[in-house]
């Protein structure tokens, strides 16, 4: 979709992500609509240009199922810089605010997925221990503690930024199998 609206400039540089593909697409309350797609240059640099009708939300995805959503509004110049094969944890995004709270906030749920996960092995690889019963008690404590940190994490996140479209996508996430609110 595209307006007469002032355009928008998507670019970066990615390492580790020369002569990939990368795609960008407007994330719609239905589905997924492809907008464009080009591959990383050598360099790791990429740029898109577009018109968009006004603020939405995009999801910028590479091969490795790495991919940032962003919340996008014309006239943004968005830079943005990480790792492409670990692109949630070392991605930085400057020129638009609301992307940048969202990257946070993805960024903050990642480590918080990362112990979840952790837990988990503990948990498979204690089964035949005979203290069993107590481990799974510690990690279920500590894995409700980790679920309380996101829960408080996204409800200030939400109150601090209530005019932020960044803070619509928070009330539908999940952590783990489960839904926050």
């Amino acid at each position: 979709r595209t307006s007469s609206a002032p355009g928008i400039r998507i670019a970066g540089e990615l390492k580790g992500g020369g002569n990939e593909m990368v795609r960008l697409s407007e994330l719609d309350v239905k589905a997924v609509i492809p907008i464009d797609s080009l591959l990383i240059g050598k360099d790791g640099k990429f740029s898109f240009e577009l018109k968009p009708e006004g603020s939405s939300f995009y999801l910028l995805s590479l091969p490795s199922k790495q991919k940032l959503i962003l919340v996008i509004d014309s006239g943004d110049n968005i830079r943005i810089e990480g790792d492409a094969k670990n692109l949630i944890n070392t991605a930085r995004i400057e020129g638009s605010p609301a992307s940048a709270l969202l990257l946070d906030f993805e960024q903050f749920t990642s480590r918080n997925e990362a112990k979840a996960d952790s837990f988990a092995q503990i948990f498979m690889n204690s089964r035949s221990d005979p203290g069993f019963a107590g481990i799974r008690q510690h990690l279920d404590s500590a894995y409700a503690e980790i679920v309380s940190q996101q829960k408080l994490y996204m409800e200030k996140f939400i109150d601090q930024h209530t005019a932020s479209l960044a803070s619509l996508l928070l009330l539908n996430r999940k952590f783990g199998p489960n839904f926050i609110f």
